[in-house]
């Protein structure tokens, strides 16, 4: 309004800008926060045997993370098994769990851990 009536342009650059930094920070922080959780779970798999499978899929989850055994199967290449063995082993770690523990087919696995950075700010009141 004192844009309109004053001619107060001044003052809206500097609301514009106050904001335009703010946003900034804040994505600043969420980005050295994702580096964090990366780097950690890059340790925690560090001492796997199958180091090199699970770092691809460490990178897959941080694209995509909600998967399902069958998505391991198809990103890694691998057999029903050796998908369902890996989503175990990231639940063991803490990087993954079950969303719906009861379900017995076509479970779903989430990355809560990444997806609460990711959606922080985004509550509502």
């Amino acid at each position: 309004m004192n844009v309109r009536e004053k001619g107060d342009w001044e003052g809206w650059i500097k609301f514009f800008l106050k904001g335009v930094a703010v946003t900034a920070d804040e994505a600043t922080s969420t980005a050295k926060e994702i580096i964090a959780l990366k780097s950690i779970c890059e340790n925690k798999i560090a001492s796997n045997a199958y180091n090199a499978m699970y770092n691809v899929f460490l990178d897959y989850i941080f694209q995509q993370p909600y998967v399902m055994i069958s998505d391991v199967m198809e990103i890694l290449n691998v057999s029903y098994p050796t998908a369902a063995k890996i989503i175990d082993n990231f639940c063991k770690l803490e990087i993954l769990h079950d969303i719906v523990p009861r379900q017995k087919r076509n479970k779903m696995y989430a990355f809560s851990a990444y997806t609460e950075i990711l959606n922080r700010g985004t509550e509502l009141f």
